[in-house]
């Protein structure tokens, strides 16, 4: 597998909808002895967590390959809407950072910086509207809601259901991170949601599906965040998958907290 090509094509892990809604722990296997609570859970303190405060988690994992990772991910709701945020009045900014680290199986490592800023418009339901992504800071990719239910505010376990479809460019001069003459289309994302009782802990699993312009799969993102009824968020795990649209096809990557 050619190291570049790998490097570029990990940045899925922060893409926006991964990194708006979390990854969770994953619960273990065996027999439980409770159930979890019932809720209602606050998805919105899960989302956007307390305004102003950085949360801040180290996530380490390997792939098929014999690949190793490490990810520094920070998740902050600014005070004030910076400056450059591409959130218009009425849009909640929420910003990730990752600093992502992959030692390859001879030894060798490479490191990439991907910063998303993300927009939410926050009601009884959540919902995506735009997100920048750049990496090593100069925007690559941005993303717009085509059509959405959101995700609610609060849920109970079982709940769930589709919540964003959206729309992918490549930015064409590396800067703007909006759609711009010369922009390409870079295919779409789906993505769902659930509210699931794993072994006695309340979990939000959201499951992502993205496919390239000739609508073929190119990954399938599962991302966990295990989760306390006030919205406070334990840990992360996420799982993607590439398939056949991908120059990754078959490769599989697991990390978590």
């Amino acid at each position: 597998m050619h190291k570049t090509t790998m490097r570029i094509a990990i940045i899925s892990l922060v893409l926006p909808l991964f990194a708006a809604c979390g990854g969770g722990g994953g619960g273990g296997g065996g027999s439980t002895t409770a159930s979890a609570p019932e809720g209602p859970y606050d998805l919105e303190f899960a989302v956007f967590g307390q305004q102003g405060v950085s949360r801040n988690f180290t996530l380490d994992g390997e792939d098929n390959n014999g690949n190793q990772y490490t990810a520094d991910l920070s998740r902050i709701t600014p005070d004030t809407k910076p400056t450059d945020s591409p959130c218009i009045d009425g849009e909640t900014h929420l910003d990730t950072g990752l600093t992502l680290t992959v030692t390859f199986s001879d030894g060798s490592s490479d490191t990439t910086v991907v910063d998303t800023d993300n927009c939410w418009t926050v009601g009884n339901d959540l919902i995506f509207q735009f997100a920048r992504t750049l990496q090593d800071g100069s925007t690559i990719t941005y993303e717009q809601l085509a059509t959405g239910a959101g995700i609610p505010a609060s849920a109970t376990i079982g709940e769930g259901g589709t919540f964003a479809s959206t729309t992918i460019y490549e930015e064409s001069n590396g800067t703007s991170g909006l759609q711009t003459t010369g922009d390409t289309f870079d295919g779409t994302k789906t993505s769902s949601w659930k509210l699931v009782d794993d072994n006695g802990q309340g979990q939000l699993v959201v499951t992502t599906v993205k496919k390239d312009t000739g609508g073929t799969t190119e990954f399938t993102e599962v991302t966990k965040a295990d989760i306390d009824t006030d919205g406070s968020v334990k840990g992360y795990a996420i799982r993607i998958e590439y398939g056949p649209g991908s120059s990754l096809d078959g490769l599989i990557v697991n990390l978590s907290t």
